[in-house]
């Protein structure tokens, strides 16, 4: 079976409107934490609040719009780093740090991304299981077979008559 990407949970729920507003956030959200990160307490750390823009996207909207924000959050700090000049006009550094910026926020995309495959494959494999065990359980129950379970801690042998469930 081959993974297939997991759409957001805004697509998943209400279509083409979640994935607008998804791309709308996508440019919204990194630019706001670029603007926020100007003030004093965020100074610190001038991209936390636009890498965690980045992922709260992907996991609303998808890798889309998250790509999408990891671009607009390299335009935020191209902008943020010389707001009255011509991008990348001074120096040619720039380039290379506004590419790193893009490509973490790519890397952010990409996990939040596996991160929402990885949870639908468990909640599958999760669904699964309980009715493996239900079909258990009832076959035991119809044949009147007898359950036990081992108790390693008390080394106790528990028996449920029946199939039931010990």
């Amino acid at each position: 079976m081959k993974p297939q990407p997991a759409p957001g949970k805004l697509a998943r729920f209400a279509g083409p409107l979640a994935m607008a507003l998804g791309y709308v956030a996508a440019v919204v959200l990194p630019a706001l934490g670029a603007l926020l990160s100007l003030h004093r307490p965020f100074q610190s750390t001038p991209l936390a609040l636009s890498f965690a823009a980045i992922a709260i996207v992907t996991l609303l909207s998808g890798p889309g719009p998250g790509i999408v924000a990891s671009i607009s959050t390299g335009a935020a700090y191209v902008y943020q780093t010389s707001p009255h000049s011509p991008p990348f006009s001074h120096d040619p550094g720039e380039i290379s740090h506004t590419a790193v910026i893009v490509l973490l926020g790519i890397v952010v995309t990409y996990f939040c991304e596996r991160q929402m495959v990885i949870s639908g494959r468990l909640a599958d494999a999760l669904d699964t299981l309980q009715l493996k065990t239900d079909a258990l359980i009832e076959a035991q129950q119809a044949s009147g077979s007898v359950a036990w379970t081992y108790n390693p801690d008390k080394r106790q042998i528990q028996w449920a008559e029946d199939g039931g469930s010990a």
